[in-house]
């Protein structure tokens, strides 16, 4: 009986509540997100928790990590209901090109621009700043197979992040060729890490037989050594992609924006073409942790059974962001925090003050009762707590005289206000206090 009570009351391993007090670091960042997307063009889309699995061992290919050991499979009840097993959706680029074949966005004006705020699911060890439910935003431009097209992508997202009070960060910016010169890209990094194959961890010796271009991205301190001697994929790219590359990092020069060209970045997906960057603070040179990171999949939306469509995007970790945000003490807007505190003294005053807050509510200005609270003591013990700025206060007589009491709380002075001139006298005195 107790171990059954211990379970009703604790949470799955590797996720989490996102308490009140947690709320304003997610709802900064995605406000802050949303604000730049939408001002660069990106339409809101949201997509579904389940997916069919096909469309990832497919899409995000069928040696990566996330299909070999991290998705969540949701089994068919009956072989008659689905054609196959569903997953919970470990990632969204593979959604948004699935949405963009279903919905036959092809016949839109070209570049069609999405981007998604949601939670992702993966089965992996839980490890600090790492669920295996998260949170991600995410963009994408399909349809453009221009360099401009990596550079917006890259720019809204440093934009997004110098907002939330990223100051010191570093793009770390690769391309990983087309299918025109893979294969001697392939054959280059074949030859280096066979030869070193002895020296890899386990994991990377798996990799060596799987997908050669994930060793790229092993963290294993011993194979950080060996990836460093690895000819570099720069040396085997063709002619396009060279430009396609050289173009990006002009813009980039242009925009200011910091980078560092590492001819070792790589991504964990298959999809995944010429384009590869992260972003992370400076401290991070290692790139231990990035704090996002995308590309371009110019053959992903092809690949599931769509039109040949050219794409770049990334994948923005909300969880990971707000914990730095506050390791880093940034100064967060609080969203749920009230400017103005209304306390009642009596029955009376209290069915009025219902009143008083729909009217004050309506005209958009922050304010927060507490009517289960009698003694105007313990109301503005609240009003301090909260760190209000002013302070309605209406008992009997003001019921009578229909006035209200305001208090400026800083200064301590309050005044007696006729209700009909109390939302024009708070936008005002808000205003100065900005």
């Amino acid at each position: 009986m107790v171990k059954k009570t211990r379970i009703l009351t604790q949470i799955p391993k590797g996720f989490k509540d996102i308490l009140p007090e947690e709320q304003k670091y997610f709802e900064y960042i995605k406000e802050t997100a949303r604000k730049h997307l939408q001002f660069s063009g990106f339409r809101h889309i949201d997509l579904p928790i389940l997916e069919y699995k096909s469309l990832f061992t497919r899409g995000v290919g069928e040696e990566s990590e996330i299909v070999q050991k991290q998705m969540f499979v949701v089994p068919r009840k009956s072989k008659s209901e689905e054609k196959e097993d569903y997953v919970l959706r470990p990632e969204g680029t593979a959604s948004v090109a699935r949405a963009y074949i279903e919905h036959g966005m092809h016949t839109r004006p070209q570049p069609v621009m999405l981007y998604y705020i949601g939670p992702f699911f993966r089965y992996e060890q839980p490890q600090e700043s790492r669920f295996r439910e998260f949170w991600q935003i995410g963009a994408e431009i399909l349809g453009s197979d221009k360099p401009a097209a990596d550079v917006e992508v890259i720019r809204v997202l440093w934009d997004i992040l110098s907002d939330l009070g990223f100051s010191d960060m570093i793009l770390f910016i690769n391309s990983i060729g087309c299918p025109n010169c893979r294969s001697n890209i392939e054959k280059a990094l074949t030859e280096y890490f066979g030869l070193n194959k002895r020296r890899l961890c386990t994991d990377c010796k798996n990799r060596f037989k799987r997908n050669i271009f994930r060793i790229l991205d092993c963290k294993n301190d011993k194979c950080i050594q060996i990836i460093k001697e690895a000819p570099p994929i720069l040396d085997n790219l063709c002619v396009y992609c060279k430009n396609h590359l050289r173009k990006v990092l002009e813009s980039l020069d242009d925009l200011k924006i910091k980078y560092d060209l590492d001819p070792c970045l790589v991504r964990g997906f298959d999809y995944y073409t010429r384009t590869v960057f992260e972003i992370v603070s400076s401290e991070d040179k290692n790139r231990k942790s990035s704090l996002v990171g995308g590309g371009r999949y110019d053959n992903l939306v092809k690949l599931l059974g769509g039109p040949d469509t050219p794409a770049v995007g990334f994948a923005l970790g909300i969880d990971r962001l707000a914990e730095i945000i506050k390791q880093k003490q940034i100064d967060v807007p609080d969203y749920e925090k009230p400017e103005i505190f209304l306390a009642q003294i009596g029955e009376s005053a209290k069915r009025k003050s219902y009143e008083i807050l729909k009217k004050l509510q309506g005209e958009g200005i922050p304010i927060k009762a507490s009517p289960y609270k009698d003694k105007l003591g313990a109301q503005l013990k609240t009003a301090n707590r909260l760190k209000v700025k002013i302070t309605l206060i209406i008992g009997q007589k003001e019921v009578n005289d229909k006035t209200v009491i305001v208090r400026d709380m800083k200064e301590g002075v309050q005044e007696i206000v006729p209700q009909t001139d109390l939302v024009n006298l708070l936008k005002t005195k808000l205003k100065q206090k900005k």
